[in-house]
């Protein structure tokens, strides 16, 4: 039974439903249930020299884009939330900064970390449930120059 690939415990897919947000320019660490935009791609230059036998082009790297990053969390009664950036966008004076988001697994540990550069939030809402049993949901979306990506 050693070889039972069913007995291995990092087999198994990692839950993306408990993340952790810090924020350098706020003294706070915010925990988020759904986040998304964590992406980045590269697009595609297609070149032909001028003097080349061929008569195709070929494709090489060119501007690499990231997308916005969409955050969602429930509102919790007398816990911190999200106006301070918000106040700095109605300001129209949003203070870049470095994130940090790690997935965490069961345990609290971090599973993958995501580091943003020159993070800024562009837009923040407080939404409620249409269900009356439903909590309260703060959406936070930031823009940011860069997305790098490791285990752990």
């Amino acid at each position: 039974m050693a070889n039972d690939p069913f007995q291995q415990q990092d087999i198994w897919p990692m839950p993306a439903f408990y993340f952790k947000v810090t924020l350098d320019n706020l003294d706070d660490v915010f925990s988020f249930q759904e986040i998304s935009g964590l992406d980045a791609e590269t697009d595609a230059i297609e070149y032909r020299h001028g003097n080349s036998k061929d008569f195709s082009s070929f494709k090489m790297p060119g501007t690499r884009k990231v997308s916005s990053i969409s955050m969602k969390k429930g509102m919790l009664l007398n816990g911190r939330n999200l106006r301070e950036w918000q106040r700095d966008i109605e300001m129209n004076t949003p203070k870049p900064t470095n994130a940090t988001i790690q997935l965490l697994d069961e345990s609290g540990a971090p599973m993958m970390t995501w580091t943003l550069s020159n993070a800024w939030a562009s837009k923040i809402t407080f939404t409620d449930s249409p269900e009356a049993d439903d909590a309260g949901i703060e959406v936070m979306v930031l823009e940011h120059e860069g997305l790098t990506v490791k285990n752990g």
